[in-house]
């Protein structure tokens, strides 16, 4: 691996990393404002192969106050790291339940695409499979188990090539897919319930969301609420008794259980009888119960998808700080020149100053492109579960499956308590990078829709966070 040059300050301080030079940033404003001024960042992010960071510095400096370019830089820079390795990484999703409950039509519904097949209360599958695709640029994965819950008999195999399928990249959130229309807990849950908690220790109900599917069977609001509720109990009960039973005290038991959220769902209609839009409100629940990096790359698999009732983002429009009218200097700003042929020195130091002229600013926010639908290819392979879980006799394999190609569901994802949304996106945001922004539903989601189309589309996010906030 070859070892990349820090970057030095001109009052002598060094960055070696990218977390290192925001810190120093922080501490000392006035020396980032003095290397923003002379493209020095850019140009090292450039060197040390961040691009999407340069182009970000790039964007950060068409606006001519330098004290919101430096706000800009040390307070959004980190949500932009963590946006892209969030981006880079894999997005695992577990599906637990009977068979025609309706796992794979409600995760395709949720991630807007066909995943996973979908069959008529007959098993499509007869081992646990995963689905691998990829949805605006993010890696997916989809696991389903399909006889997790249909007999005893299988739930051990099952859930061997269930933890070789996600402990590999990590697991980011479990849905235990149940329907509303039965009164009680079924013996074959129950097993399931029992055996998903031996497997995978109780730190899976931390990521687990009950999802109860076949709201639609009940036309009355009265009927549908009434149901759900006493549904929900029966199965927090039960699962209390369970991770009682697997050695939890009872008192944990009873925590865990009272934190475990439970959503009705239907796939034939936007709302359930209460009148509530449920994928919005699935959606905000599975973010609440995902790790930080899993939140993210949720976030960057389905921005272009969300959006929020009680007042949306700004639309384009002027920043309320200038005339609104573009101005044009006629020349086009040059990019930084080549690296040089000659040996770098051991500390990496920015050239000598020059003239900059600030770039004229522009009011008009640049129109997003319609987003591109997600690229799916087709390709079956057979691989054997990964260390320690090695293939038993009798014991199936692992079958990873990519994607066929299928028509998008891009279905919107509309957002009834932005506030519930924001909360959510800062306290991952703050517990990855130790910081907060300012409401994430606009200065988030307006980089995570840019991240990937260039500095032209990325100046336009800049512009919009300013005009919002400053």
């Amino acid at each position: 691996m070859v070892e990349r040059n820090p970057f030095r300050f001109h009052n002598g301080r060094v960055a070696r990393t990218i977390d290192e030079l925001i810190a120093c940033c922080r501490e000392d404003k006035a020396a980032a404002a003095h290397h923003l001024a002379r493209d020095d960042f850019e140009l090292w992010f450039t060197y040390m192969g961040y691009d999407y960071l340069a182009e970000w510095t790039a964007a950060i400096r068409e606006e001519p106050d330098m004290r919101i370019r430096v706000e800009l830089f040390t307070s959004l820079s980190p949500v932009l790291v963590f946006l892209q390795k969030s981006r880079e990484r894999r997005l695992s999703f577990l599906l637990v339940g009977r068979t025609g409950v309706g796992k794979s039509s409600t995760i395709n519904y949720f991630l807007g695409a066909e995943i996973a097949p979908v069959g008529d209360h007959v098993p499509v599958t007869a081992s646990v499979v995963s689905y691998d695709t990829e949805i605006y640029g993010v890696p997916v994965r989809v696991t389903d188990t399909p006889g997790l819950c249909d007999g005893a008999k299988k739930n051990g195999e099952y859930l061997l090539d269930t933890r070789a399928a996600v402990e590999e990249k990590g697991l980011d959130c479990c849905w235990f897919v149940s329907t509303l229309v039965e009164n009680r807990v079924r013996v074959d849950e129950i097993e399931a319930l029992h055996d998903l908690t031996v497997a995978f220790g109780l730190k899976i109900w931390d990521q687990m969301v009950v999802v109860l599917t076949h709201a639609d069977m009940f036309q009355a609001a009265d009927a549908y609420i009434d149901r759900l509720e006493k549904r929900s109990r029966v199965l927090r009960e039960r699962i209390g008794t369970t991770l009682v039973e697997c050695g939890a005290s009872a008192d944990e038991a009873h925590r865990i259980a009272a934190g475990v959220p439970f959503v009705g769902v239907t796939n034939e209609h936007e709302r359930t009888p209460s009148g509530e839009r449920w994928l919005g409100e699935l959606f905000q629940t599975t973010l609440e119960r995902m790790p930080p990096l899993g939140a993210g790359s949720l976030l960057m698999a389905t921005a272009e998808r969300l959006s929020f009732t009680d007042g949306a983002a700004p639309a384009a429009k002027g920043n309320g700080r200038g005339s609104g009218k573009k101005k044009d200097n006629g020349k086009a700003k040059s990019k930084a020149p080549p690296a040089p042929s000659r040996p770098v020195p051991a500390v990496w130091s920015p050239p000598a100053p020059r003239a900059v002229q600030a770039a004229p600013r522009s009011s008009a926010l640049e129109v997003r492109p319609k987003p591109k639908p997600p690229v799916l290819v087709g390709e079956i392979v057979n691989s054997a579960p990964p260390a320690p879980h090695k293939p038993r006799e009798g014991f199936h394999e692992v079958h990873t499956v990519k994607a066929q190609p299928a028509v998008t569901v891009h279905q919107q994802i509309y957002i009834d308590n932005r506030g519930r949304f924001d909360k959510t996106v800062n306290q991952h945001i703050h517990q990855a990078v130790g910081a907060d922004v300012r409401e994430p539903s606009k200065s988030v989601l307006a980089i995570a829709r840019v991240l990937d189309k260039g500095v032209k589309l990325m100046k336009g996010a800049v512009k919009a966070v300013v005009g919002w906030f400053f």
